[in-house]
């Protein structure tokens, strides 16, 4: 009995360290050792008990698990700024499509507002009280995280455009894919053009077969739209100066070129 205690408290011991399968098989025959008891006297005999690392490899995983979950768990967020830039088309914007995670930053109607501002206007001539007018570009910015420490996340955002202070006609319709997995790498598409079916899109263009890139755009004869990650993979500074899964994209909606 004592070797066999010997041998538990040795496994679940150095098992805190373990970040592999090679580290849980070394931590259980390490236990074994230490669970090897020879010439006890029990009544009238002597008993010999011999451990294998294999009695205790079960334990072993079994502490390692919530060991290797901890490593690969982790929050990552995702900042979008978006820029409507010397186009004469308004953007009425929605998440068309979210495969887990959770929008945390949308334009409001104003400061304090939770009243999301769904219109992203055309350039304009902005005068401010005092000062000549001046020719301005709108910009916009959202955000992204995962919901489950140990998934990552995607979404489209859609984009219509529409002449200024009409909801109607829609000129074209843009749509931009941004997938963060937990492991592997950021991936972007872009779509002009309505689709019948946002989900089967993401499905085909999730940057698990292709789009594996810091760049994606897409153009027609009414505009140009680039997107685009800072990082790929890995952790980088935060806000706060902090290393963590922190990615940012700039969205450009821009006029054709002549």
């Amino acid at each position: 009995m004592q070797g066999c205690f010997a041998g538990l408290k040795s496994c679940f011991s150095k098992c805190k360290s373990c970040a592999s399968d090679d580290d849980a098989a070394d931590a259980a025959d390490d236990a074994a050792a230490d669970a090897a008891v020879d010439g006890v006297q029990v009544g009238e005999d002597s008993v010999s008990m011999l451990a294998t690392g294999g009695a205790f490899l079960g334990m072993a995983f079994l502490v390692a698990i919530p060991i290797v979950i901890q490593v690969l768990a982790h929050d990552t967020f995702h900042t979008v700024q978006v820029y409507n830039l010397l186009t004469n088309y308004d953007l009425q914007w929605s998440l068309a499509y979210q495969d887990s995670g959770a929008m945390n930053v949308e334009p409001v109607t104003g400061s304090g507002s939770t009243i999301p501002y769904t219109t992203i206007p055309a350039m304009a001539n902005l005068a401010l009280p005092g000062l000549n007018p001046v020719y301005a570009a709108s910009n916009a910015t959202f955000g992204y995280a995962n919901t489950n420490a140990l998934a990552g996340f995607g979404y489209v955002l859609q984009f219509q455009l529409t002449a200024p202070g009409m909801t109607s006609p829609v000129v074209d319709t843009a749509y931009v894919l941004f997938f963060v997995p937990l492991e592997g790498s950021n991936g972007l598409a872009v779509n002009l053009g309505s689709l019948t079916d946002v989900g089967s899109w993401y499905q085909n263009n999730n940057a698990l077969l292709a789009n594996q890139d810091t760049q994606a755009s897409a153009s027609d004869s009414n505009v140009v739209v680039t997107a685009t990650f800072d990082y790929l993979t890995g952790q980088h500074p935060g806000p706060s100066g902090q290393d963590g899964y922190f990615y940012n994209s700039v969205l450009v909606f821009a006029p054709p070129s002549s």
